[in-house]
């Protein structure tokens, strides 16, 4: 996953085919710049050096082991540690991908905000959002965000992505759809590696005649099956509706839609015929 680097220049030496001094304390560099500070080496087409401020532009790449940040400019105040990235910004890592419109990064406290079109991808998976805040190495994504899998797509308030263990947090207004099966509850966490997602908060889940949900749950997405705790199921049937309570129930969906439904633990079930008055 994306592992956020701390952006911080002490001291560094700028690389420049011209160079033009202006007032004496400023400096401006043009034709293939490059800038290199501890483990950090910046290449970009210009830049203009203040006391205060390095402004660099121009198809600016900033690399640091397998990470590498690029943008149409970076603005890098020194007092501060503090800088600004955009139009647009993109983080890579290997194959891993953060995109936004713009970014400001405070680096001491290894935190900042990704404004605008954001955009994570890994490998079989990509989230969007309008925003999102950045620390450490995890990643709070806002503004109607939206998780697709390989196989399954889920939408939340707010979705975090821990990419120290590739786990992936969905709060409040959770909803979960793969092809005819759709689900929902107030919180999923989602572990990548594992492919196992383990919902909370009276989940519920349905597609066609069957409805299943329970107090909490586990959902198996290499396995395509789903186990509610304490949980029931609704099924309809041409004569009424079977209404099937038990401790753990399970369900399949390799078709898209809920195919088969088991019961383990204690269980009662209740049949309501088809015109009959409750």
């Amino acid at each position: 996953m994306i592992i956020f680097f701390i952006f911080t220049v002490y001291s560094y030496r700028i690389n420049a085919g011209s160079m033009i001094i202006i007032n004496r304390d400023t400096r401006i560099y043009n034709d293939s710049v490059r800038i290199v500070t501890g483990k950090y080496s910046i290449f970009a087409d210009s830049a203009k050096e203040t006391p205060d401020t390095l402004f660099i532009r121009g198809d600016v790449s900033i690399k640091k082991d397998s990470t590498e940040l690029r943008s149409d400019f970076v603005n890098y105040v020194l007092r501060t540690k503090t800088f600004i990235a955009g139009s647009p910004v993109n983080i890579t890592e290997g194959s891993n991908l953060i995109h936004g419109d713009k970014l400001f990064y405070i680096s001491p406290v290894d935190s900042g905000i990704m404004q605008g079109n954001f955009l994570f991808q890994s490998e079989s998976l990509l989230i969007f959002g309008d925003y999102a805040y950045l620390k450490g190495k995890d990643v709070k994504i806002l503004g109607d965000p939206e998780f697709q899998g390989d196989s399954f797509d889920i939408s939340a308030d707010t979705i975090t992505v821990f990419t120290q263990d590739s786990s992936i947090l969905f709060q409040k207004c959770v909803r979960i759809k793969r092809k005819e099966v759709k689900g929902k509850a107030e919180k999923i966490m989602y572990f990548k590696n594992q492919k196992i997602a383990r919902v909370y908060t009276n989940p519920l889940f349905f597609s066609d005649r069957d409805t299943v949900l329970g107090d909490s749950g586990c959902v198996y997405m290499s396995e395509n099956r789903a186990v509610m705790y304490n949980g029931k199921s609704i099924s309809h049937t041409k004569d009424g509706v079977n209404e099937t309570y038990a401790d753990s129930v399970i369900f399949f969906f390799e078709s898209g839609k809920i195919d088969s439904i088991e019961f383990i633990g204690k269980t009662k079930g209740v049949f309501v015929k088809n015109g009959t008055e409750g």
